[in-house]
Order: C-alpha cells, then sequence, then structure tokens
C-alpha cells in the first residue's frame, strides 16, 4: 500500500534521459550564445579602450548599457538592449594617426567612419588602413 503511494505521489520527479539531454542541448546552446556575445563585447571595449589611449575619440550608436555593469546585470544587458556598445564611428582629429592606430579598429565589427579631420596622418598607415578595412569611409 506504501509503495504504491509513494510512486503516485513522486511520479513526476521522474524524467527520461532524453529529456535530460534535450535540457542539456538547449542549455549549452543558450549559454554558448551567450559566451559570443559576451566575447565580441570584450573585444570591443578593449578596441575602445586602446583607441581612446592613443587620443582617439569613439561614438556608439545606441546607448553604451554595458560600460558600467559587470556580472549578472551585463548578461541581463545582453539580451534586452540589441545595439549594445555598438561603436560607429571615430575620430583622431587633432593627434598623429600611425600603424599603432589601426589594430584596434580591426576590433570594431560595426565600425563606419573614421574622422581624421586635422590629424597628423602617416601616408604608409592611410594606405593600409584602406586596404585592411575597406568598408568603413575615411573622412580626411
Amino acid at each position: 500500500m506504501f509503495s504504491s503511494v509513494w510512486k503516485r505521489r513522486f511520479r513526476w520527479r521522474r524524467f527520461s534521459v532524453r529529456t535530460l539531454l534535450i535540457c542539456v542541448t538547449l542549455s549549452a546552446v543558450f549559454f554558448a550564445y551567450c559566451g559570443q556575445r559576451l566575447v565580441r563585447a570584450q573585444k570591443e571595449r578593449t578596441s575602445v579602450a586602446r583607441i581612446i589611449e592613443l587620443g582617439g575619440t569613439v561614438n556608439y550608436s545606441g546607448s553604451s548599457v554595458l560600460e558600467d555593469q559587470n556580472g549578472a546585470s551585463q548578461l541581463i544587458a545582453v539580451f534586452f538592449y540589441e545595439d549594445f556598445s555598438r561603436v560607429t564611428s571615430v575620430g583622431f582629429e587633432g593627434v598623429s594617426f600611425t600603424d599603432a592606430a589601426i589594430e584596434p579598429l580591426k576590433g570594431l565589427s560595426s565600425l563606419q567612419h573614421i574622422g581624421l579631420c586635422g590629424a597628423n596622418v602617416d601616408e604608409t598607415a592611410l594606405i593600409r588602413l584602406q586596404q585592411e578595412l575597406p568598408n568603413v569611409y575615411v573622412y580626411k
């Protein structure tokens, strides 16, 4: 008698190995997606820090919601803000632009414009910039 009551009462806690594998697979896909977006945000943040260190300015397409957040709040921001930390334009007005400034620019996937007005531009750096980032418009 006790065993039949126990079986009925705790039956909902049972699940098959197939259900477990489906849940693990869905969790793995979810966390891989989260990790990919966070890695992209970290790469852009590193590039922006290097550009600012070189004397450049950075403009975002939307709000930069990930700048002051860490941990769980950053993960939530990744899903609720589609355009997080999307750098669309960079300016090097009034500073020298050399080959060292090209490397961080390659880490910005949504870059559209580079402003070099009034900058001391090295000709070899300008040629290399146009070769490595052909889809980016350069203002001189």
